[in-house]
């Protein structure tokens, strides 16, 4: 009788030993579920500080250039121009203290296909297709407009009721250089007006 309760009890410590010592075994769903809920949380969170970052670099950009806005915010609507096979394109809403302007950069290729977007653009102009002839002095739109075009570029701004056309021009250097062929003017329910540039100096284009 007593030798097996001196063998239960050298088994029993035996068992509990062993209990203890043993390795945990670890649910892998518990970490997998773990990993999934940490990207689920950070991953938007690094994306709207990009965003964030480099819509203040674009402002900055734009102030330091001369251009008068509070705030500034991307826009990725679909315009007729992007139809074009542009290399590059820039869409912006600027905010400044008395509107919203519309900012919108197409950067192509060549002088060819500037010409290309520009024309076809022209011939169904805006949401009625209206058909601009080129130099035609005539209402694109109810909005306030500027369009800029060289050998690579084309600017579209357009304002809520106002566009500074003086503003825009010293932004992009109008009438100091040859880097612009044509720039188009439009203010609010009026008659767009042409120009050219013939050595360095602004001329209103006559058809």
């Amino acid at each position: 009788m007593k030798s097996k309760l001196i063998i239960t009890i050298i088994l029993g410590l035996f068992f509990t030993s062993c209990s203890e010592g043993g390795e945990k075994t670890i649910d892998m769903s518990d970490v997998i579920g773990e990993s999934e809920r940490y990207k689920e949380v950070q991953i938007p969170i690094v994306k709207d500080v990009v965003e964030l970052d480099s819509t203040l670099v674009v402002k900055d950009w734009f102030i330091n250039q001369g251009a008068n806005i509070t705030s500034l915010k991307f826009r990725f609507d679909r315009m007729f121009l992007d139809r074009f096979g542009a290399i590059k394109t820039e869409k912006y809403n600027l905010i400044t203290p008395i509107d919203t302007i519309s900012y919108s950069k197409w950067i192509y290729q060549d002088s060819l296909k500037v010409m290309n977007a520009f024309t076809n653009w022209i011939n169904c102009f805006g949401d009625n297709c209206n058909t601009i002839f080129f130099g035609e002095q005539k209402n694109f739109q109810r909005n306030p407009l500027q369009v800029l075009m060289n050998d690579s570029t084309l600017i579209f701004i357009e304002g809520g009721s106002i566009v500074d056309f003086k503003l825009w021009n010293e932004f992009h250097n109008v009438g100091n250089n040859h880097y612009w062929n044509y720039v188009i003017e439009q203010s609010r329910w009026g008659k767009a007006r042409w120009y050219t540039f013939s050595e360095g100096n602004r001329t209103k284009l006559e058809l």
